[in-house]
Formats: structure tokens, sequence, C-alpha cells
């Protein structure tokens, strides 16, 4: 089990490998009870381990942080093309958008797998649909966006739409 600092606690523990989690954020919360702080305890000790997918793209937030920012800018460029198609505007800057969003989803689910098999947890097609639509919302949405951004997910997000 690693020694977590009590200030980052919530971060690092996203960033650990998933059979590491629980264990670790339990002991965190009882060395913050010990420590008198039992406000951040019960904070600590309400993070949810993230599932396998989710935990794959926190990692990209962690690893990858050029290329998911590229996939989020490639968002913003699609969610305005999207907006400009309705109005009227041009098709082409449409599909050109939508294929720039595709193609940084593709490159991310592909390191997150990567991520995955350097782990060790099995993976499966379903977890790579998963990673992909949790990629596809943070896209979508600058919510969404935030929350891929800072690598603490608990569970997959699901792609709203442009």
């Amino acid at each position: 089990m690693r020694e977590l600092s009590t200030e980052l606690a919530g971060d690092e523990l996203f960033g650990l490998p998933p059979e590491e989690f629980v264990a670790t954020r339990d002991e965190v919360a009882r060395r913050l009870r010990r420590e008198g702080d039992t406000e951040a305890a019960r904070r600590v000790k309400a993070l949810r381990r993230p599932s396998l997918s989710a935990w794959a793209v926190n990692q990209l937030a962690r690893s990858q942080q050029r290329a998911l920012e590229g996939l989020l800018v490639a968002g913003e460029r699609l969610r305005a093309a999207h907006q400009a198609a309705l109005a009227g505007g041009d098709a082409a800057d449409l599909r050109a958008a939508t294929r720039a969003e595709r193609e940084a989803v593709a490159g991310l689910v592909s390191a997150a797998l990567d991520r995955l098999l350097d782990a060790g947890p099995p993976t499966t097609e379903t977890t790579r649909d998963r990673i992909a639509a949790t990629l596809h919302a943070g896209a979508a949405s600058r919510e969404a966006a935030d929350l891929v951004r800072h690598g603490r997910l608990t569970a997959d997000l699901d792609p709203s739409g442009f």
C-alpha cells in the first residue's frame, strides 16, 4: 500500500492501479481520522473506485494530457461546426470536425488500451466501447470535458450527442 499526501489524496488515489484503490483510500481515511480531520476523512472515504474503463480514461488525463486536450479542442470545434451547420453553414466543416474528433478518440482509445494491457486487467470489446463513449462524451459537452480533463471519473460517461 502506498503512502499518500493528505492534500492530494483524491487525485493520487485515481492514479493508482485499480486493485490498490480501496485499501489505499481506506488507509488515507483512517489516517485523516487519527489526525482529527474527520471531514476530510469522510470525503476521502466517499470516493468510489472507478470502473475499469473510467480508470483507463483517468490515466489518459495523467499520461496523455496533450492528446486529451487535443480531443477536447476537437470537441469544441465539432460543437461549433454543428451549430453552424444547423444555421445553414457549410456541411464540409461539420464533416471535417467530425472526422477530427473521431480520429482523436481512436488514438486515445488505443493509448488507454495499451495502458490497461500494461496494468494487467483483461480488456474486452465492451471496455473499449465504454472508453470510446466516455471520450466522445468529453468532446460533446463542456461539463463532461472538465470531468475527463481532471482524471477523477468513477463511472463511464454517456455521450449526449452534438
